[in-house]
């Protein structure tokens, strides 16, 4: 969501430079770059830089300065290219789930791809979006075709099971005979185990040692991954959830699904390992406790929440961290339900400088009504 929030991106203003560089490639002999019009990072999109590789799980572009930046393809929430305003339009119909929209889109991209980064990024996406339009032996097929050339295994994370549990017989026995052999030939463990994991469920080879725990660990991966409905269990601002970090985070999931009692113990497990991303998990902590008192009614439950919400704010107020909005918010609807709405509509205040109507409107608005209960009730 576009709360302040610190971020490492930056508006980019000098397309001067990067225009000149893309035509300066071809003749000091760079032919593999292509030109992209941004990259999203996090929930922010950088404009213009040149994306030259994707391996060892970082992504290697340089900046329209000339710096070169390698950053971690899991931050990586998406990519949009000058040279082929397709990708762009896949990546609008991916982020509206219409992923019958983006096929067609992704195999035209797909298809003429001229670098390895940019076949292996289009592809991993046409993978999910065959899986979501039921197309399981186009998707198993273009799975090996990616793993065989050496894709980085991040992109093939999430091999296309869901579309291949719903396959028919006849499909199966094909991908099958696709999958026949291919585990053994990977060099990464990780996607031997996806390629053995669909060759199970595809119905060969279930009685071999191994089979049944890699089943388990591609469907629990794929359960961790799976798309979030359009709306929390519990009020969020869901900018945030379209943030790949979060959005594969247990705890976050167990918040985002209402499972509160789950949410609370995960989040604790966190806070004790010291994790780096304290914040986080204190918000995350605060909403499943919020969520079991709205469950409840029971008042001990809010202020437990209140504190940890509030330790957010006290211990990262001057970080700017993503997490203050949200748990200025939520402290306040606390002090609400605890009978202060004079606290409540300071914390209000604070957070109202901070949440942005455009980017999360439906945030705002229960924001705003916040503000207008904090005001209108006794002892405020």
């Amino acid at each position: 969501m576009t709360m302040t929030t610190p971020t490492n991106s930056r508006k980019v203003t000098r397309p001067g430079l990067a225009a000149a560089l893309a035509l300066m490639l071809p003749l000091i002999g760079v032919s593999s770059v292509t030109l992209a019009d941004d990259i999203k990072l996090s929930g922010f999109w950088i404009n213009e830089v040149t994306i030259s590789d994707i391996t060892g799980g970082m992504v290697v572009y340089t900046t329209s300065t000339g710096a070169e930046v390698r950053q971690a393809l899991s931050k990586v929430e998406g990519i949009r290219l000058t040279a082929d305003p397709k990708l762009a339009q896949a990546q609008e119909a991916f982020e509206a789930n219409d992923y019958a929209k983006a096929l067609p889109l992704l195999e035209s991209v797909y298809g003429s791809a001229k670098t390895k980064w940019l076949k292996s990024w289009s592809g991993s996406m046409l993978i999910k979006a065959y899986d979501k339009n039921n197309k399981a032996v186009r998707a198993v097929k273009l799975f090996v075709e990616l793993a065989e050339d050496g894709t980085d295994p991040l992109l093939l994370a999430n091999p296309p099971v869901e579309s291949l549990q719903a396959a028919n017989d006849k499909a199966k026995k094909e991908i099958a005979d696709i999958l026949e052999g291919k585990s053994a030939r990977m060099k990464n463990e990780d996607v031997a185990t996806a390629l053995r994991a669909m060759y199970t469920l595809a119905g060969g080879g279930a009685t071999r040692p191994g089979a049944a725990d890699a089943v388990n660990t591609v469907l629990e991966n794929a359960a961790n991954n799976a798309d979030l409905p359009d709306k929390p269990a519990i009020p969020m601002p869901i900018e945030l959830a379209k943030d790949t970090q979060n959005s594969r985070d247990p705890a976050f999931r167990a918040v985002y699904l209402g499972n509160f009692e789950e949410a609370l113990k995960l989040a604790n497990e966190q806070l004790v390992a010291a994790t780096p991303r304290l914040s986080f998990y204190l918000y995350l902590k605060g909403m499943a406790q919020l969520g079991l008192a709205e469950k409840s009614g029971n008042i001990d439950g809010y202020k437990d929440a209140g504190l940890s919400f509030m330790r957010v704010v006290i211990y990262f107020g001057k970080s700017r961290t993503a997490w203050i909005a949200p748990s200025l918010v939520e402290a306040g609807y606390v002090h609400l339900k605890i009978n202060r709405p004079d606290i409540a509509k300071t914390l209000f205040d604070q957070a109202r400088n901070l949440v942005d109507n455009e980017s999360e409107p439906d945030y705002a608005k229960r924001l705003d009504k916040l503000i207008e209960q904090a005001s209108t009730a006794p002892g405020s």
